[in-house]
């Protein structure tokens, strides 16, 4: 099984990987930045996953000489809904897939752009599901089983 993360914190990422793989017999592939998980989507590696785990908010990209430009979605929104844009982008590509949105946020704080943005209304045929994130990572594991276990 494979599952694609997109996580911009080493920690969490770190954490949430180890969490899915004392359960399950995955390869947690994990992108960190929304102008990796652009490239990344394109490529096959990224399609063949069996889930995905979006953090909400992620950065555009590490800092570097060569940073890619943001393009205007990205600057008018921000990295608030970076997780938002990449499932929308998901959702163009594999929308079967089952995507977990992973957030610190408040389905309350949310709740406009699930509905209204482009990215909320490209939900695709797959399950998904909203989760807070909070120390305990025994909710991610049960969206986990309980998405994997929709889609067999």
């Amino acid at each position: 099984m494979r599952i694609l993360l997109l996580e911009d914190d080493p920690k969490q990422a770190e954490g949430i990987t180890l969490s899915i793989t004392d359960r399950f017999d995955a390869e947690v592939v994990r992108i960190a930045t929304e102008s990796e998980f652009r490239l990344a989507i394109r490529k096959e590696f990224a399609l063949s996953a069996d889930l995905a785990v979006l953090d909400v908010m992620v950065r555009w990209t590490d800092p570097s000489l060569n940073m890619p430009r943001r393009p205007e979605d990205v600057c008018a929104e921000g990295p608030p809904r970076a997780g938002l844009r990449c499932l929308a982008l998901l959702r163009e590509v594999a929308p079967e897939m089952p995507v977990i949105a992973y957030t610190i946020l408040e389905e309350d704080d949310l709740s406009e752009d699930l509905i209204s943005s482009p990215a909320g209304k490209a939900r695709g045929t797959g399950p998904s599901v909203l989760l807070r994130k909070d120390g305990d990572r025994t909710p991610l594991i049960e969206g986990i089983e309980h998405l994997l276990s929709a889609n067999d």
